[in-house]
């Protein structure tokens, strides 16, 4: 980063920029490095994720400007010196796979761990569409076609291992069970205080979590 643009940048936000970049930097890496080494295409995601819950200055430009870039570059050089960037994962073999939808037993889809985190945010999106009265189970069913995968196999295969690395759960049933307990505690806490619409839809004193 040039000594102009940190100037430019310590005028801007009226933090002492140029002494505390490299600390930045060094806090994002030791931020990621515990979660182990990353594929190159993971590297703009986690950098990110770092750099929001360290809330860097770099961001207060946005993710897209040129400050922000250059963080993310310095991030990434460090990154490499300490050997935490996979060099290919194109070569590798697909951890994972399924059935094809409407195929015969011994076709096989293969699923990546791209795939995986696909789907983790498509279980974590579905799952906020599909509240309060509908089945998220419906809308991965769709994309489990979508993907061009066998839907039975993918629920049996997939949903729980995107469920355990990508949404903290054990299953989706539990995701979906914690999320209801939380909604519906925050709707009692919203009626004691004379909202009572949302308690009220999830049907009141006499409630029950569908998902338990």
């Amino acid at each position: 980063m040039s000594n102009d643009m940190r100037k430019l940048m310590e005028a801007v936000t009226s933090v002492p920029l140029k002494e505390d970049y490299q600390d930045r930097v060094d806090a994002a890496v030791a931020r990621i490095e515990k979660g182990g080494p990353l594929a190159q295409s993971e590297l703009r995601f986690s950098i990110l994720d770092a750099a929001q819950m360290l809330k860097v200055v770099e961001l207060k430009f946005g993710k897209d400007s040129r400050q922000f870039k250059e963080f993310v570059t310095d991030v990434t050089k460090a990154l490499k010196a300490k050997g935490l960037v996979k060099r290919k994962e194109a070569k590798s073999k697909a951890p994972y796979s399924v059935m094809a939808a409407g195929g015969y037993f011994d076709e096989k889809v293969p699923v990546t761990h791209k795939d995986i985190q696909a789907l983790g945010y498509k279980m974590q999106s579905a799952a906020g569409d599909a509240f309060p009265d509908g089945d998220p189970n419906d809308m991965l069913s769709d994309y489990f076609k979508q993907k061009g995968w066998d839907t039975y196999d993918a629920f049996q295969k997939l949903v729980p291992v995107a469920a355990k690395e990508y949404l903290g759960t054990p299953d989706y049933s539990t995701y979906l069970a914690n999320m209801w307990d939380d909604v519906y505690g925050d709707a009692k806490s919203d009626a004691d205080h004379g909202n009572d619409y949302m308690y009220n839809m999830l049907g009141g004193d006499g409630a029950q979590n569908p998902w338990r």
